[in-house]
């Protein structure tokens, strides 16, 4: 009796076609990647007869040892070229350095090993590592002289002593022109 009821509840034919469904979707996608593979490897024989063809091929093998060291040098160029204008673009405070970089750059091209100039860079600031500290310093200390110039404290109020004193006695019941001429030539 329990068996009737299951069976009353599956429906056998709906079952059946959703299992149909889903077997012929699994066999085309197997068909699909199978063509797939075949294109594939159709492609890669092809590309492989294409290279055995150079390969066999006596002006090409006379040619190469003339053309390859050529465009190899030709290709270096170009990323070296690149190299700069990015380079130089992205790092204005090495413009005063460019001889020293061109110049190692240029040595490790010329021994097989080219440097990018952001390398070349690096290494010419740990080779004066003494000199980059001493500009940084410089550089900080002008900034922070630039600022307490400009008002600016550090650990302080950002109006210093002087300027307060003008404004000693001004209240909110001042009259604008004094308010005006108490602040005539400040910066905020």
């Amino acid at each position: 009796m329990a068996e009737a009821a299951v069976a009353e509840t599956i429906n056998t034919d709906s079952l059946r076609g959703v299992m149909k469904e889903e077997i012929k979707a699994a066999f085309d996608q197997a068909r699909q990647d199978a063509r797939t593979q075949a294109q594939q490897n159709a492609e890669a024989r092809a590309r492989a007869a294409a290279v055995n063809q150079v390969a066999q091929d006596p002006l090409a093998q006379t040619l190469r040892p003339y053309i390859e060291p050529v465009a190899r040098e030709l290709n270096l160029k170009t990323d070296m070229a690149m190299d700069a204008v990015r380079f130089y673009n992205r790092n204005a405070d090495a413009l005063k350095y460019e001889q020293d970089i061109e110049n190692v750059v240029n040595t490790m091209a010329s021994r097989g090993t080219p440097w990018d100039r952001d390398t070349a860079f690096k290494y010419i600031k740990g080779a004066k590592f003494d000199h980059f500290m001493g500009e940084e310093i410089k550089a900080r200390e002008a900034k922070t002289q630039e600022a307490a110039q400009q008002g600016f404290a550090i650990g302080g109020s950002s109006v210093s002593g002087p300027q307060v004193g003008r404004l000693v006695g001004l209240g909110p019941n001042s009259k604008l022109e004094d308010l005006e001429s108490a602040l005539a030539g400040l910066t905020f």
